[in-house]
């Protein structure tokens, strides 16, 4: 197998030469000393892109090297990073350390303490010496090292953000690193373990907020956001307070909630703009939504306030009744943006709560209880049900058109 995550000895001679031409024969590496009473050698500094690349061996754990630390390599992972890094040049910014541990046992490195600041102390490395030394390296099949312990380094932590920011051509963008120095390979994988595990993607309901908040969300995620930010924010909606757009503990007054804010501004970006006249604004599609589930909220009554036994206002309620929006939109507009009234007639008329809904094998009430709704709380079970319904709806606007 390849070496997906190396990259081949005559690219390293050419990221080697490149450094020459900006660094001359030597690159100095300035550390500012950390002491975190651990008994290892340790520093912070900074470190340009195409040097992480020239300079430092990647070791992820795959088919390749089982005997990695790192995750392994994940190309889609790496293209996001570059799509982020592309999106705003003029304000991205990377400010997570990339971790690495650098060896001194090499003839064309050294270590050199600051003659006037104690705490700084200098990591040299020989171009030259160590471009000899490649040049000379014994290559598999593929033209890649069979020996990679002869690079001057090893990232512990921050292969894909590094792949990613090379890819997107920030060869010249200078990352923070924090650098041990001649760790062994045992206390790599403690490190690595002690960065990664307990670690903890922010949620989607916090990532769309600080998307909101730095105004790098798209202008379809823009207007939906400011569309459930109205229902959500507003008294007269009857969403009011009831989306959840806040990880922490809620005040004891508000109400629980119904669903997140990354769902339903996803729901109504795929399903409900992509059904409107452009022209109307954010408001207007609050009040028109306000409108539809509050029909519904009339239609039925025991499932929207007996959210225990019934799914109507859970989340799976939610995703089938925007998912048939449009489906719904496109039978009770008449030239006129629907009103309440409009959406309750055709609730009675198409989705009336006797009605019964074929899935599949299976006849269900369109009463939104739990115990028979719940089975399809999945990706897949909501895909059915929406498709049941919309269905149904198609069966019985064909016998009324009649």
């Amino acid at each position: 197998m390849s070496k997906t995550y190396s990259i081949t000895r005559s690219d390293l001679l050419e990221l080697i030469r490149n450094l020459k031409s900006c660094y001359g024969s030597k690159f100095k590496l300035m550390l500012v000393e950390l002491n975190q009473g651990n008994g290892y050698t340790m520093g912070t500094g900074k470190l340009p892109v195409n040097a992480t690349h020239a300079l430092l061996r990647r070791i992820p754990r795959d088919y390749d090297n089982p005997g990695g630390i790192q995750r392994a390599l994940k190309d889609s992972k790496v293209s996001n990073i570059e799509k982020i890094a592309k999106e705003d040049e003029s304000k991205f910014s990377s400010p997570n350390a990339v971790v690495l541990s650098l060896v001194t046992g090499h003839d064309y490195v050294s270590l050199e303490k600051d003659h006037n600041n104690g705490d700084i102390f200098y990591f040299i490395i020989n171009l030259e010496g160590f471009e000899n030394v490649v040049a000379q390296a014994e290559v598999d099949s593929d033209g890649y090292l069979r020996d990679e312990s002869i690079f001057p380094g090893t990232m512990i932590d921050g292969h894909h953000r590094t792949a990613g920011f090379y890819r997107a051509t920030k060869h010249d963008m200078e990352l923070p690193v924090t650098v041990y120095v001649d760790l062994p390979s045992k206390d790599m994988a403690k490190v690595f373990a002690d960065i990664n595990i307990y670690q903890e993607k922010p949620s989607t309901v916090h990532s769309l907020a600080m998307k909101a908040l730095s105004g790098t969300l798209s202008s379809r995620e823009e207007i939906s956001h400011n569309i459930v930010t109205l229902l959500n924010q507003e008294e007269w909606s009857i969403l009011y307070r009831r989306i959840k757009d806040i990880d922490g503990p809620k005040p004891k007054d508000y109400p629980k909630a119904y669903v997140t804010n990354s769902t339903i501004v996803k729901l109504i970006q795929n399903y409900v703009l992509k059904t409107l006249p452009g022209k109307l604004s954010a408001p207007r599609i609050a009040e028109l939504l306000n409108d539809y589930f509050k029909a519904a909220s009339e239609i039925y009554p025991i499932a929207w306030t007996d959210e225990k036994s019934h799914v109507l206002v859970k989340s799976m309620g939610f995703q089938i009744m925007l998912r048939i929006f449009d489906k719904v939109y496109t039978l009770v507009y008449n030239g006129t943006i629907p009103s309440k009234k409009d959406f309750e007639s055709f609730f009675k008329d198409y989705m009336n709560p006797a009605d019964e809904l074929f899935v599949h094998d299976k006849t269900l009430g369109l009463d939104w209880n739990s115990n028979d709704y719940g089975g399809y709380s999945s990706g897949k079970g909501i895909n059915d049900i929406t498709a049941a319904l919309q269905r149904h709806i198609i069966d019985i606007h064909h016998e009324m058109s009649k």
